[in-house]
């Protein structure tokens, strides 16, 4: 079995279509796509993407001059570390804690103005997924259980593979089931075109 818990929060929008350096936009023009993802070791590991053009945007930040993220939980506070993905940039940040009910903060700071002081996410409890049967074929439906479920939260089920195109799709609220219809999978040659 694996524990798995993720949480995500969303804040500011705005527009644009290249990669750009954050000291060029304003904080209003950006985008942020923050989570914290909890393992089943007992660390947690914060990311943040920048976008300039809403979720939707393939135009990445990259942090220059004096701006900086900072993320926290508890009293430990670390400066976020850029990481390069393909074409765009992340920035992480790792600490020593999973526990159910952990506040992250990341704090977007700038000298252009005033940043985005104090975006927090609440780690939800853990779970655990129950084993499932494979090997799958997307021609059927795939069906996931866990427990405990009936949380207050709201869940994302994100599906990868080699050789399908990522799958990814909201849960209201935390039923303890989801099935992946059948199908829904595409396989990354029919994607491609």
């Amino acid at each position: 079995m694996r524990r798995l818990f993720l949480v995500t929060a969303v804040f500011l929008t705005a527009a644009a279509c290249a990669d750009v350096a954050s000291e060029d936009v304003l904080t209003s023009g950006i985008y942020a796509d923050l989570s914290v993802e909890g393992s089943d070791h007992g660390t947690s590991t914060v990311t943040a993407k920048l976008k300039v053009g809403g979720s939707g945007s393939n135009t990445y930040v990259e942090l220059t001059g004096t701006d900086e993220l900072i993320a926290s939980v508890g009293d430990e506070t670390q400066v976020m570390v850029e990481q390069t993905i393909g074409d765009y940039h992340e920035y992480v940040a790792g600490f020593a804690t999973a526990d159910g009910g952990d506040v992250f903060t990341v704090s977007f700071n700038r000298s252009v103005d005033e940043g985005a002081p104090n975006s927090s996410m609440t780690l939800p409890d853990p779970f655990d997924i129950d084993p499932v049967q494979g090997p799958f074929q997307r021609s059927s439906d795939i069906t996931l259980t866990w427990s405990p479920a009936s949380s207050p939260d709201n869940m994302r089920l994100t599906a990868t593979g080699s050789c399908v195109l990522t799958y990814g799709r909201d849960i209201s609220g935390d039923p303890g089931i989801v099935t992946i219809e059948a199908d829904s999978l595409v396989p990354i040659d029919e994607g491609s075109g």
